[in-house]
Protein backbone atom coordinates (compact mmCIF):
# COMPACT_ATOMS: atom_id res chain seq x y z
CA UNK A 1 0.00 0.00 0.00
CA UNK A 2 1.24 3.49 -0.68
CA UNK A 3 1.76 6.04 1.41
CA UNK A 4 0.26 8.70 -0.80
CA UNK A 5 -2.60 8.69 -1.93
CA UNK A 6 -3.97 7.68 -6.02
CA UNK A 7 -6.81 8.37 -8.10
CA UNK A 8 -8.23 5.30 -6.92
CA UNK A 9 -7.41 4.68 -3.79
CA UNK A 10 -6.52 6.79 -0.34
CA UNK A 11 -2.57 6.22 0.60
CA UNK A 12 -1.68 4.82 4.34
CA UNK A 13 -0.97 7.98 5.74
CA UNK A 14 -4.82 9.36 4.70
CA UNK A 15 -6.01 6.28 6.12
CA UNK A 16 -4.10 6.38 9.41
CA UNK A 17 -4.83 9.99 10.13
CA UNK A 18 -8.64 9.45 9.68
CA UNK A 19 -9.42 6.38 11.59
CA UNK A 20 -7.14 8.10 14.69
CA UNK A 21 -9.31 10.99 14.21
CA UNK A 22 -11.97 9.44 14.10
CA UNK A 23 -12.16 7.57 16.94
CA UNK A 24 -10.46 10.53 19.09
CA UNK A 25 -13.44 12.88 17.91
CA UNK A 26 -16.12 10.06 18.84
CA UNK A 27 -14.26 9.34 22.51
CA UNK A 28 -13.95 13.26 22.91
CA UNK A 29 -17.41 13.99 22.16
CA UNK A 30 -18.88 11.22 24.55
CA UNK A 31 -16.86 11.90 27.13
CA UNK A 32 -17.40 16.31 26.84
CA UNK A 33 -21.02 15.43 27.02
CA UNK A 34 -20.92 13.27 29.90
CA UNK A 35 -17.59 14.40 32.27
CA UNK A 36 -19.97 17.20 33.81
CA UNK A 37 -21.81 14.60 35.38
CA UNK A 38 -19.38 12.42 37.20
CA UNK A 39 -19.44 13.03 40.98
CA UNK A 40 -16.13 12.19 42.17
CA UNK A 41 -14.62 16.13 41.83
CA UNK A 42 -10.67 13.87 41.69
CA UNK A 43 -11.80 11.53 38.69
CA UNK A 44 -13.85 14.54 37.33
CA UNK A 45 -10.58 16.96 37.04
CA UNK A 46 -8.53 13.99 35.86
CA UNK A 47 -11.39 13.32 32.89
CA UNK A 48 -11.17 17.20 31.79
CA UNK A 49 -7.28 16.86 32.00
CA UNK A 50 -6.85 14.10 29.89
CA UNK A 51 -9.79 15.60 27.39
CA UNK A 52 -7.73 19.23 26.89
CA UNK A 53 -4.48 16.94 26.54
CA UNK A 54 -6.58 15.01 23.99
CA UNK A 55 -8.12 18.34 22.30
CA UNK A 56 -4.77 19.92 22.00
CA UNK A 57 -3.31 16.54 20.26
CA UNK A 58 -6.41 16.34 18.08
CA UNK A 59 -5.35 19.61 17.19
CA UNK A 60 -1.71 19.13 16.21
CA UNK A 61 -3.41 15.55 14.50
CA UNK A 62 -6.07 17.86 12.55
CA UNK A 63 -3.32 20.33 11.47
CA UNK A 64 -1.20 18.02 10.14
CA UNK A 65 -4.55 15.85 8.52
CA UNK A 66 -5.29 19.27 6.62
CA UNK A 67 -2.02 19.99 5.70
CA UNK A 68 -1.61 16.50 4.28
CA UNK A 69 -4.58 16.46 2.26
CA UNK A 70 -4.23 19.71 0.73
CA UNK A 71 -0.53 18.59 -0.57
CA UNK A 72 -1.93 15.44 -2.18
CA UNK A 73 -4.11 14.13 -4.57
CA UNK A 74 -7.50 12.42 -4.01
CA UNK A 75 -9.32 9.36 -5.39
CA UNK A 76 -11.51 10.95 -7.72
CA UNK A 77 -15.01 10.66 -6.98
CA UNK A 78 -17.07 7.72 -9.32
CA UNK A 79 -18.53 8.52 -12.44
CA UNK A 80 -21.84 7.85 -11.67
CA UNK A 81 -21.94 10.12 -8.45
CA UNK A 82 -24.05 13.35 -9.25
CA UNK A 83 -22.66 17.15 -9.71
CA UNK A 84 -24.59 17.63 -6.15
CA UNK A 85 -23.85 14.71 -4.15
CA UNK A 86 -19.74 15.70 -5.26
CA UNK A 87 -20.45 19.49 -3.72
CA UNK A 88 -21.89 18.05 -1.00
CA UNK A 89 -19.40 15.51 -0.02
CA UNK A 90 -16.48 18.55 -0.79
CA UNK A 91 -18.85 20.69 1.40
CA UNK A 92 -18.76 18.54 4.32
CA UNK A 93 -15.27 17.24 4.33
CA UNK A 94 -14.26 21.13 4.59
CA UNK A 95 -17.19 21.59 7.21
CA UNK A 96 -15.25 18.57 9.26
CA UNK A 97 -11.77 20.60 9.19
CA UNK A 98 -13.13 23.66 9.90
CA UNK A 99 -15.05 21.83 13.13
CA UNK A 100 -12.18 19.80 13.61
CA UNK A 101 -9.52 22.83 14.24
CA UNK A 102 -12.24 24.99 15.48
CA UNK A 103 -13.47 22.95 18.68
CA UNK A 104 -10.19 22.57 20.10
CA UNK A 105 -9.16 26.10 19.70
CA UNK A 106 -12.55 27.34 21.29
CA UNK A 107 -11.85 25.20 24.07
CA UNK A 108 -8.30 26.08 24.38
CA UNK A 109 -9.56 29.49 24.50
CA UNK A 110 -12.15 28.92 27.12
CA UNK A 111 -9.30 27.25 29.68
CA UNK A 112 -7.00 29.56 29.37
CA UNK A 113 -9.59 32.54 29.33
CA UNK A 114 -10.93 30.40 32.56
CA UNK A 115 -7.39 30.67 34.00
CA UNK A 116 -7.41 26.65 33.91
CA UNK A 117 -4.54 25.62 31.42
CA UNK A 118 -4.61 22.48 30.21
CA UNK A 119 -1.23 20.45 31.88
CA UNK A 120 1.12 17.79 30.36
CA UNK A 121 0.88 14.86 32.87
CA UNK A 122 1.33 17.90 35.38
CA UNK A 123 5.23 18.46 34.07
CA UNK A 124 4.18 21.91 32.82
CA UNK A 125 1.16 23.68 31.59
CA UNK A 126 -0.44 24.79 27.89
CA UNK A 127 -1.45 28.56 27.86
CA UNK A 128 -2.05 30.50 25.18
CA UNK A 129 -0.32 33.58 26.00
CA UNK A 130 -2.39 36.07 24.80
CA UNK A 131 -5.25 35.23 25.95
CA UNK A 132 -6.54 37.28 29.08
CA UNK A 133 -8.44 35.55 32.16
CA UNK A 134 -12.05 36.85 31.06
CA UNK A 135 -15.27 35.72 32.05
CA UNK A 136 -17.05 36.67 29.06
CA UNK A 137 -14.25 35.19 26.66
CA UNK A 138 -14.57 32.25 28.85
CA UNK A 139 -18.51 31.69 28.04
CA UNK A 140 -18.09 32.97 24.28
CA UNK A 141 -15.26 30.31 23.84
CA UNK A 142 -17.66 27.80 25.97
CA UNK A 143 -20.59 28.24 23.60
CA UNK A 144 -18.54 27.89 20.43
CA UNK A 145 -17.08 24.58 22.03
CA UNK A 146 -20.67 23.20 22.21
CA UNK A 147 -21.91 24.30 19.38
CA UNK A 148 -19.10 22.85 17.24
CA UNK A 149 -19.30 19.85 19.23
CA UNK A 150 -23.12 19.42 18.03
CA UNK A 151 -22.24 20.94 14.29
CA UNK A 152 -19.58 17.81 14.65
CA UNK A 153 -22.09 15.14 15.66
CA UNK A 154 -24.12 16.48 12.30
CA UNK A 155 -21.59 16.35 10.24
CA UNK A 156 -20.21 12.98 11.15
CA UNK A 157 -24.05 11.44 10.74
CA UNK A 158 -23.58 12.97 6.92
CA UNK A 159 -20.11 11.84 6.32
CA UNK A 160 -20.75 8.51 7.79
CA UNK A 161 -24.46 8.10 5.89
CA UNK A 162 -22.96 9.27 2.81
CA UNK A 163 -20.38 6.42 2.89
CA UNK A 164 -23.17 3.72 4.10
CA UNK A 165 -25.33 5.04 1.00
CA UNK A 166 -22.70 4.97 -1.81
CA UNK A 167 -21.27 1.30 -0.36
CA UNK A 168 -24.87 -0.56 0.27
CA UNK A 169 -27.47 1.41 -2.48
CA UNK A 170 -24.58 3.11 -5.31
CA UNK A 171 -22.78 -0.06 -4.97
CA UNK A 172 -19.30 1.93 -5.80
CA UNK A 173 -16.29 1.79 -3.91
CA UNK A 174 -16.26 4.73 -2.07
CA UNK A 175 -16.35 3.34 1.25
CA UNK A 176 -13.84 0.81 0.45
CA UNK A 177 -10.83 3.47 -0.52
CA UNK A 178 -10.77 4.03 3.56
CA UNK A 179 -10.77 0.81 4.61
CA UNK A 180 -8.87 -1.61 2.76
Amino acid sequence: MSLRNTDTQYGCVTKTLHWIVMILVIGMLIAGFFMGDIPSKPIKGQVYTLHKLIGLFLLCVGLLFLFWSKTGSKPKYPAEMKCWEKGLAKLIQICLFIVLIGMPLAGWVMSSAAGYYPSFFGLFEIPMPWIPKSEALKNTAGDMHYYFAWSFVVLISIHALGALKHHFIDKNDVLKRMMR
